[in-house]
């Protein structure tokens, strides 16, 4: 984010630049039209710039050498005066070049003025003189082209960035290595905050928690003799998908008594065990109203963001969420919508 500030500076100097040295650049050659007048020197001296001492002076002098003028000249019945030699700044680092222009105004008592017909009070002695002026123009476009160029790859390094972690991620999701998955998620997001499929790529992951677990992990003898395993199954509490592993059974909600009155002792270990089957449906709820933000047309969000409503049980705002999906092309399953609609909740014709 500096380094994005930083350029975005350089490239507002680089505008200021450009902006003021085609505004000099103009107002030098339109005064070569400008009609002239005669006037009088009043007075002209040398002056000396020096600049600050942290300025290496072997690569820039530090005493820059210049005129200052005051003069006086009439149009019609107006007098006027003007300190204005040249549109352009016209210091040196010669002293001689200096004095020099300063003996040519200091023998010429009588001067020629060009001045502005629109603005009378504006005269200039030497018009057309663009010297320094292309260096403002060339310093402006160089750092304005520099920044830009430099955003421009960074933002494509974020984005092949953020896409590289995105890619990692999903490998490790298949491979079933979640928590690897979500550190490259958070990685993308990282890089660029407002990359959608970041955001949408960790909230599925969120929804793709465990659904199983291996049956040895309750093989814990209750002080009956029973298995707490096979209680909790008497109970409606879990459910066999294969002779070796369990889940929740679907639409169970986990009670923290129940649970307490089948393990008793081993309350603590039975309940770490079974909150393993929870999936962070509050944060993957957020990423994908975060994705939708970004991306609001990408419809198989909205039918993820309802998944997630559905296993917190809040139907309003799954069917909500799966009518966006479905405006927006996503083909939903009729198993789905039935097991929504059976809860009172039927799509808006």
């Amino acid at each position: 984010m500096i380094k994005k500030i930083s350029l975005l500076v350089i490239m507002a100097i680089g505008i200021c630049l450009l902006y003021g040295g085609y505004y000099t650049f103009k107002q030098s050659r339109d005064a070569l039209n400008w009609p002239q007048t005669k006037g009088q020197m009043i007075s002209s001296s040398l002056t000396i710039d020096h600049l600050p001492k942290f300025i290496n002076s072997r690569i820039i002098p530090n005493r820059w050498y210049g005129i200052q003028v005051e003069y006086e000249y009439t149009v019609g019945e107006g007098r006027y005066s003007s300190h204005r030699l040249s549109f352009q700044k016209g210091d040196t680092r010669y002293p001689k070049e200096a004095l020099a222009a300063l003996n040519k105004y200091r023998s010429q008592q009588e001067i020629t003025v060009y001045y502005n017909p629109q603005d009378r009070t504006q005269a200039v002695l030497e018009p057309g003189a663009i010297g320094d002026i292309y260096f403002l123009l060339i310093l402006g476009g160089f750092l304005t082209f520099f920044s830009l160029l430099t955003l421009y790859y960074q933002s494509l390094e974020y984005h092949c960035g953020a896409d590289s972690f995105i890619n990692q991620g999903q490998a490790y999701q298949n491979q079933g290595k979640f928590e690897e998955a979500f550190v490259e998620y958070t990685r993308a997001i990282r890089m660029n905050p407002r990359f959608a499929l970041g955001y949408s790529s960790r909230g599925e992951l969120y929804l793709q928690q465990k659904e199983t677990l291996a049956k040895m992990k309750f093989f814990v003898v209750g002080p009956d003799g029973t298995t707490i395993l096979n209680e909790l199954i008497k109970s409606g509490i879990l459910e066999e998908v294969s002779p070796i592993e369990v889940r929740l059974k679907p639409d169970i909600e986990l009670k923290q008594d129940t649970v307490r009155e089948i393990a008793k002792g081993d309350f603590d270990e039975i309940w770490a065990i079974l909150q393993q089957f929870q999936k962070n449906w509050d944060k993957a709820i957020a990423d994908f109203n975060q994705a939708i933000v970004l991306d609001p047309k990408n419809a198989s969000v909205y039918f993820y963001l309802a998944n997630a409503y559905l296993g917190k049980k809040e139907y309003p705002q799954a069917w909500v969420n799966m009518n966006k999906a479905m405006d927006r092309g996503f083909k939903i399953s009729l198993e789905i919508l039935k097991n929504i609609e059976k809860r009172g909740f039927k799509r808006a014709s």
